[in-house]
């Protein structure tokens, strides 16, 4: 078997992210995304005000509600995978804070979350269109108010890998304080760019961030091209001058992925989708748990291509225990 560089080897990882509740909304027609004023495709944050109108909104729509939030997905799922993980996030003292440190501790992922009563735990209403598309409207809630001097460098001992979401690009602070505990302890930092209007509105800040601290990057064809002004492939070189790798995903053609020299293309796997709700997230579990193997590149991406298969088969980012048994079986045949 042909091993990964020592570049992007790691066995332990946190993540940090917005800890948010997914209400996921199938619609029929996306006029509904129209009337809401929502991009298809993006992810728009909501004031207190809005949210309370977006939920008076879907009051009456049929609604699936499970635990969420990009990074916490990605760590959830490496966490079914039976890797070493942590999280940590910010959540409100309700319900769902609640059940959010239930259903950490049910898969042993060390939980970071810290409470605070201000607001209620965040939800990110997802709105599923026909063709698997999703729209985001978030409200961050309670998740928005952690700060940087909340984030103790002591949680990052014993870990060999932080991974954050690129919604966290609201909050520079916080975004910085982490990035120089990963430089001290000589932790890889890890990013997925999250949103392709959060790296247009946040491009001044991410540029030289990516530059200064970031070992490990995922975008999407949007992401990237918001990022670098250039198609896939030409972004996946212009990545790859300031990260250690690079994986541009592509949708139904798959993931390329770049370190040094070598140079990966990973083919998606025939799949009708039913929601691509945590494609991406799960796309990143699957690479990073074979970051956690010591796998080839293309292993990695073999892995990430797998588990973004399954979870597009299904409505939100919680696959069954019996899926997840297949996931591992598949996995041992690599």
């Amino acid at each position: 078997m042909q091993y990964l560089c020592e570049k992007i080897w790691c066995m332990k990882i946190i993540g940090l992210g917005s800890a948010l509740v997914d209400l996921l909304v199938r619609i029929e027609e996306d006029d509904v995304l129209d009337k809401l004023k929502f991009p298809k495709g993006s992810m728009q944050l909501q004031s207190d005000e809005e949210y309370r109108r977006l939920c008076a909104f879907v009051a009456d729509e049929s609604f699936l509600e499970v635990p969420g939030g990009a990074a916490c997905n990605t760590i959830r799922a490496l966490a079914h995978l039976n890797n070493k993980v942590g999280f940590i996030g910010k959540v409100g003292t309700d319900f769902h804070a609640e059940m959010y440190r239930n259903e950490l501790e049910l898969l042993h992922v060390e939980a970071n979350l810290i409470p605070d009563g201000r607001k209620p735990t965040g939800v990110a209403t997802t709105f599923v269109s026909k063709d698997g598309e999703r729209t985001f409207g978030t409200y961050l809630g309670a998740s928005m108010l952690l700060n940087a001097d909340e984030i103790r460098s002591e949680v990052f001992d014993g870990y060999d890998c932080f991974y954050i979401e690129g919604y966290m690009l609201v909050n520079y602070p916080l975004m910085l304080r982490t990035a120089e505990i990963a430089k001290e302890k000589g932790i890889k930092y890890a990013i997925d760019l999250g949103s392709y209007n959060m790296v247009h509105e946040h491009i001044g800040f991410l540029k030289p961030f990516v530059r200064d601290y970031v070992d490990i990057l995922f975008a999407n064809e949007e992401e990237a091209l918001a990022y670098t002004g250039k198609c896939a492939e030409e972004a996946l070189t212009e990545f790859a001058k300031e990260v250690d790798v690079c994986v541009v995903k592509v949708g139904s053609r798959g993931a390329l992925i770049k370190c040094g020299n070598e140079d990966i293309s990973v083919p998606a796997l025939p799949v009708k989708p039913v929601d691509t709700t945590g494609a991406g997230d799960f796309f990143a579990a699957g690479f990073l748990h074979g970051c956690c193997q010591g796998w080839s590149l293309d292993l990695c991406g073999k892995a990430g291509s797998l588990l973004a298969s399954y979870v597009i088969r299904e409505i939100g980012p919680n696959l069954p225990d019996n899926v997840w048994e297949e996931i591992k079986k598949q996995i041992k045949q690599f």
